[in-house]
């Protein structure tokens, strides 16, 4: 409802104007609106003394304006800038303006939608009831690569949901068989530019992880020389990602001492030996020496392992050195000639920890914002 008054009816001392909403109580008054008057001219000195009268128009020319006097926010008027009455609709040169809520079709049993709060949802009659079946929502999609900064365009009332699905990125690393992967799909970091720009941001994740795991298998390098240090081999059949070994090694050795006389004598003395495990992880490292004793001339077990802190090792293997000569467990007099040590190293085995979390690969995602 419109209410046009001439110019010479908003004269101070002349007139009140008081509007109700339709089935409401007298002296309730849900929104006003106060427009031009229809008389070209100025709408001025509107405020009667008493108060009654909406005003303050003094000097408006053609213009809507809405004021009240404070007799009136008593009686319940709402500053606003349309005229409009709580569940109710007014069209307005080509505007709709609702008190609460739009219905448009069928909502006893039938399809429809409802327009309220600046969104349209979509109903539908089914199964005996109204269903929601979708609701009006902003869109925005696109293309993005792991760990790059996305801003969305355009502005955001709230902060938006970001759907994500991998684009390209590889699903399987032949190079890291021996640990489960998995697909890291998803978006973080979704905030306002800045605060209260209502512009949002997100950083996508597409990657390819591996799994913290275990894995070892025989090895059998054996290297057996009349030396005073001997080395096996080295095992390189091992999986990417390793970050600790522990190796299985046996050795054994002697030392014989010819002595010249009347009659010759064969000593065969015991050693004292150091062991260290020897890794690859782009350099030939060094780790720590372990001392033992061989007792006779009998092979003997060890257990080795490099630090934790080493990564991405490649190759392995074990070297035994002689340390001093020690007590004579057999003799004889009956063997030929000549003085030496013999000691054989063993590389039995190994098992090792795979690094996990560890990133194999990234790629990128598709993504929907939706708000």
């Amino acid at each position: 409802m419109w209410v046009s008054l001439p110019t010479n009816a908003l004269k101070k001392g002349q007139n009140s104007l008081k509007i109700w909403a339709e089935d409401s109580l007298p002296g309730t008054i849900s929104k006003i609106k106060v427009c031009h008057s229809v008389a070209a001219g100025k709408l001025r000195n509107a405020i009667n003394a008493d108060g009654t009268l909406i005003g303050a128009l003094k000097g408006i020319v053609n213009a809507p304006a809405i004021y009240y006097t404070e007799k009136w926010s008593n009686e319940g008027a709402t500053n606003d800038a349309d005229l409009r009455y709580a569940n109710s609709t007014q069209i307005d040169g080509g505007k709709i303006h609702a008190g609460s809520i739009i219905t448009i079709g069928d909502d006893i049993d039938g399809n429809y939608c409802k327009i309220y709060g600046g969104d349209i949802e979509f109903y539908q009659w089914l199964n005996g009831d109204h269903r929601k079946t979708k609701s009006l929502k902003r869109i925005e999609a696109g293309t993005a690569a792991n760990g790059v900064t996305i801003t969305l365009p355009g502005y955001w009332e709230t902060e938006p949901r970001i759907i994500v699905s991998p684009a390209s990125l590889t699903s399987f690393d032949v190079s890291y068989v021996s640990q489960s992967q998995s697909l890291k799909i998803g978006a973080i970091d979704i905030e306002e530019t800045y605060e209260g720009s209502h512009i949002y941001a997100f950083k996508p994740v597409a990657q390819l992880i591996a799994a913290d795991g275990t894995v070892g298998s025989p090895v059998n390098l054996t290297n057996t020389g009349i030396t005073s240090t001997v080395t096996t081999a080295a095992f390189t059949d091992l999986p990417a990602n390793l970050k600790q070994v522990t190796v299985n090694v046996s050795g054994s050795g002697f030392n014989r001492e010819y002595i010249v006389g009347e009659s010759d004598t064969i000593n065969y003395k015991r050693l004292n030996i150091r062991i260290r495990l020897e890794y690859y992880n782009g350099n030939w490292v060094n780790g720590d020496w372990s001392d033992y004793k061989l007792s006779a001339d009998t092979i003997q077990t060890w257990t080795l392992e490099s630090p934790e802190s080493v990564t991405d090792i490649t190759q392995i293997r074990v070297t035994i050195e002689r340390g001093s000569i020690s007590t004579v467990y057999s003799s004889n007099t009956w063997e030929g000639s000549g003085s030496y040590t013999s000691m054989t190293a063993n590389l039995i085995s190994y098992s090792a920890d795979l690094a996990g979390a560890a990133v194999l690969c990234t790629g990128t995602v598709n993504y929907i914002a939706i708000g």
